[in-house]
């Protein structure tokens, strides 16, 4: 019994040592696994860091062009608004205010009325004068008819007296000339 006690106590220690070795190979084999992978990936986040800084610093300096411009684009904004500012500045100060502009609109429409109400008297005053100058005319226009058609009369009655002497006239011409015709 003691006997096989050692040679299964040596077949424990083959076998225990055989799977030592096999444990340690294992081990060693992952750890050379782990190893590798550990390396690539750290190797990995390296690349992601150096792209991120590079990214980063692109960022960066396209945040500046941007910063820059925005900054150019404010101070031409600022003195164009400044400029704007300055033009309404002294347009106001040439404009009047609201009240006094009433009040002067106020009084230029009394000065119209007043003239208004004057020039409409004076056109009644003057279109009456003016009618009663045309009824004074009209009088003078028919009585220039009456005595023209009363004149008429007797002016046409000279004129045919006038004309019958002229016209003895001419017959007694015309006989004087043609008896001295026909006396020759």
């Amino acid at each position: 019994m003691q006997w096989q006690r050692k040679q299964s106590d040596i077949e424990q220690q083959s076998i225990s040592f055989s799977l030592r070795e096999y444990v340690d190979h294992r081990i060693a084999e992952q750890e050379r696994f782990y190893s590798e992978r550990f390396a690539a990936i750290k190797e990995m986040i390296q690349a992601e860091i150096t792209a991120q800084k590079e990214a980063v610093t692109a960022a960066f300096a396209s945040t500046q062009t941007a910063i820059t411009k925005a900054e150019q684009a404010q101070k031409e904004y600022n003195a164009l608004h400044n400029d704007l500012v300055r033009k309404m500045d002294d347009q106001a100060h040439e404009l009047i205010q609201r009240v006094e502009a009433m009040n002067l609109f106020k009084v230029g429409n009394d000065r119209m009325d007043e003239q208004r109400t004057f020039l409409e008297t004076k056109v009644d005053t003057q279109r009456i004068a003016f009618e009663k100058t045309i009824d004074k005319i009209n009088g003078d226009i028919s009585a220039l008819r009456d005595v023209v058609s009363a004149s008429s009369g007797q002016i046409s009655g000279n004129q045919r007296a006038i004309n019958l002497v002229i016209a003895v006239g001419g017959i007694l011409i015309g006989i004087a000339g043609l008896i001295s015709r026909l006396i020759k």
